[in-house]
Order: structure tokens, then sequence, then C-alpha cells
């Protein structure tokens, strides 16, 4: 089932975070993937912040893809899925900041320091991250 792209102002309306079982990582294969929700649970263009048992995530559908960074802002503690999402850009709700979700490198000051992205794999319309940070993710914190 296509789920159709409907143009929406996402600063005057709050995400509602989803909980994976009250905070608890659900599903880790041997892999180290961590189950983070259904793809269903994130309209196309649309993003949420989903609580993981030791982190919370942004995790936002859109036409390029299914792309998970952490939730925070860099600069200052604002939930970044209270921001705008365009195309794969991410803009903070505090300050302004913008966030490539690719690659989770910081477009805009004040932040100056990129997001930790995480590589995702969907299985059987499930999201899932790896936890193995890569030597350039451990840079970005």
């Amino acid at each position: 089932m296509q789920v159709a792209a409907v143009p929406t102002d996402h600063r005057y309306r709050k995400r509602r975070p989803l909980e994976t079982g009250n905070g608890a990582i659900i599903a880790m294969t041997s892999d180290n993937l961590v189950k983070v929700c259904e793809l269903s649970d994130i309209p196309l263009n649309d993003m949420r912040c989903v609580s993981l048992s030791d982190r919370n995530v942004l995790v936002a559908n859109t036409e390029a893809g299914v792309f998970v960074a952490d939730e925070m802002c860099t600069h200052e503690d604002a939930r970044l899925c209270d921001g705008n999402l365009s195309g794969t850009k991410v803009k903070c709700p505090l300050h302004g900041s913008r966030f490539e979700l690719t690659t989770g490198q910081v477009l805009d000051d004040p932040a100056d320091t990129n997001l930790v992205t995480y590589p995702v794999t969907i299985v059987d319309k499930s999201i899932y991250i790896s936890l193995n940070l890569t030597e350039s993710d451990k840079q970005k914190t």
C-alpha cells in the first residue's frame, strides 16, 4: 500500500513520541540491529521521536528513504522531531540549525557539531538500526 505525501506545516503540530515497550529495546539481532518501530508508524514525509532503552532517536520517513539520528539538537537541548522536515533536512525548532539526515552534517549555525546517524535496515516493514558506530560516527560525538 502506497502512502500519499501530504504537505503539512509541521511548525504548529506536536508529534507524538513512539514508545517501544516502556522504553525497552524490543528486538536485537546477532548483528546488533535494534528494532526501532514499524514503518507504518511514521507517515511518508514525516518524523517521530522514538524512545529506546538507552537513547532517544529521530526517525524520518522521506521520499529518499528512512533515516535515524539522535533526537536532540547538538547546539541546545531541543527535540528535533518538534522541528521541520524538508526532504532529508531537519530544522531545529529552537534556534533554526539545520542538519542533513543522510549524513548528520550540520548545515546552519548556531550548531557546529554533526548529528550521530544510524545505519537503517528495514525487514518485514520494521525499522532497525545498527548500534555499531563507525569511526566517522564516533568523531561526530
